[in-house]
């Protein structure tokens, strides 16, 4: 990869969900989003640098919602040929394909992902997804495929000018380690918000050397 990724995109259902839709009595219908997920988009792609998109076929107030909550601004639905969207995202936020990464699940994704500098995909995705990406997850979409794609780029990211020394990098991988073991010991919103807001500094704070590779 010559260039640093500077956006991520995610396609939601079968990637950022389980691809299951649920519907109510009176035709309401209701997707899951995993937390995990969630922090991994919220929190570590912008403290480094890297701005999440949501791009999807279908239209949903579910995925306006999540994208708010999220805050991601740049939210693409009805995308039925996710090459050409890709091609305008690009041009929109005046950067080259090749400085993005793309995770989805299935066949609607591929020509996106062929334009892109990295492609990821949840452990369920369909075959012919998989075999042209450079990462494949180990959790199912909507279980985390998300979070560990992210966590993958990052430290992958953040290697590409020159290799970095081990004790140097150490801090993203401890900082991360020490985040998930203490997040999933909280139980209450309260206190989860208080330490997300920590790491976000730490991570603000301590990446600076990363600026200078």
């Amino acid at each position: 990869m010559d260039k640093k990724i500077k956006a991520f995109v995610m396609d939601v259902d079968g990637t950022m969900t389980d691809g299951k839709i649920y519907m109510g009595s009176n035709g309401e219908m209701f997707k899951a989003f995993d937390i995990k997920d969630g922090f991994g988009i919220h929190e570590i792609l912008p403290a480094f640098g890297i701005l999440p998109v949501i791009m999807t076929g279908r239209t949903s107030r579910i995925v306006l919602n999540r994208a708010k909550e999220l805050g991601i601004s740049h939210v693409i639905q009805n995308a039925k040929d996710k090459g050409a969207a890709i091609r305008v995202l690009s041009e929109e936020l005046d950067c080259g394909m090749e400085q993005m990464a793309y995770i989805g699940d299935d066949i609607i994704d591929i020509k996106a992902m062929e334009l892109c500098g990295i492609k990821g995909c949840p452990q369920d995705a369909v075959d012919s997804v998989k075999e042209i990406c450079d990462f494949v997850s180990s959790k199912k979409g909507g279980e985390r495929a998300v979070r560990e794609f992210i966590e993958w780029l990052v430290y992958r990211n953040n290697s590409d000018k020159r290799e970095i020394r081990r004790d140097e990098s150490r801090f993203i991988k401890d900082t991360l380690c020490e985040f998930n073991a203490l997040h999933d010991e909280l139980e209450d919103e309260y206190s989860k918000n208080t330490l997300e807001g920590v790491l976000n500094h730490r991570l603000t704070r301590d990446k600076s050397y990363l600026d200078n590779i």
